[in-house]
């Protein structure tokens, strides 16, 4: 005599297949994740519509696609992503996404933009300098720190890190009403650090790496380009 397994049991069955499926989630996304984190994701990471609404053609774009959700809404190169992931085991912040950082924003292959990632982080801490950020209302704030004494503050786009107001001034008459109440004041960075909102704070530029250091300035070199920072007189 045979058995029949009734149909029910066969639906439910199937229903518990796809939810084990659902929860193992995209192979691809795994490996990302191990790749540049060294992690499992969450059940909140593994849901592909975190990547490009779940579209990709390859697994390199698909990466690509999880570092800049990691990135908190910053959006950039995708090699200085992936150089961060590699080199340092996080994403770059919005001043680090600003490619004039590097060669003044030239390079030839991957290799070579490393290199000058590689220099222009030695570059800072030889300098003593270290960078807070958050982001407000689409805007990313750095307040730029010399020996763990904030000097400088800038307004970046999320896009590329590209500079909207350079310094504490520009900033309170661009409207720093809208970032913080009056015009001026702290905001809390993500590393916890307070970023000081206000016209004695200086700010930052380009140059080139043979724009020439002042007492009241840091050169941050890498390649032909610069990073000047300037505090305030």
């Amino acid at each position: 005599m045979t058995l029949k397994t009734p149909l029910f049991l066969v639906i439910i069955t199937m229903i518990l297949s796809f939810e084990s499926l659902a929860q193992q989630g995209d192979p691809w996304i795994i490996q990302a994740y191990k790749e540049l984190y060294n992690r499992q994701p969450s059940s909140t990471e593994l849901n592909i519509k975190n990547y490009n609404q779940g579209s990709w053609s390859n697994y390199a774009e698909l990466k690509n696609y999880v570092l800049m959700y990691k990135s908190g809404g910053l959006k950039g190169d995708p090699w200085i992503f992936q150089i961060y992931s590699e080199l340092y085991n996080r994403n770059p912040n919005a001043l680090e996404l600003n490619i004039k950082n590097y060669n003044a924003g030239s390079w030839n292959n991957y290799n070579e933009l490393k290199q000058y990632v590689q220099d222009f982080q030695a570059s800072l801490r030889q300098a003593g300098i270290t960078i807070s950020t958050t982001i407000v209302k689409d805007v990313a704030i750095i307040g730029i720190n010399q020996n763990g004494q904030q000097v400088a503050v800038a307004a970046l786009s999320t896009n590329a890190g590209q500079i909207i107001a350079s310094n504490g001034t520009a900033i309170v008459a661009g409207g720093a009403g809208n970032i913080v109440a009056g015009g001026a004041g702290n905001l809390i960075a993500n590393d916890g650090a307070s970023i000081k909102i206000n016209s004695a704070m200086g700010g930052i530029g380009f140059g080139s790496s043979y724009t020439l250091q002042s007492e009241n300035s840091r050169i941050v070199k890498s390649g032909k380009g610069a990073l000047i920072v300037t505090a305030k007189q």
